[in-house]
């Protein structure tokens, strides 16, 4: 899996400034691996109230336990 990564300023273009490859072992998910950008931000990283509270209930979500087998 490979995502080209962005950035743009207001009104601006967009400029490619990385790429994020990804190898997921299909055999041996990772599934206890866990993110979670409203708990544990990015330690410098300025982040705008109105985002936090956008990704608060899906990040609440994602903390709940997966489902047994």
């Amino acid at each position: 899996w490979t995502l080209g990564l962005y950035h743009a300023r207001p009104w601006g273009s967009w400029a490619r400034f990385g790429t994020l490859s990804m190898n997921l072992d299909p055999v041996r998910p990772d599934t206890d691996l866990r993110f979670d950008a409203v708990l544990n931000p990015v330690p410098g990283a300025a982040v705008y109230e109105w985002t936090r509270r956008l990704r608060e209930p899906s990040y609440s979500r994602a903390r709940e336990p997966a489902p047994g087998p």
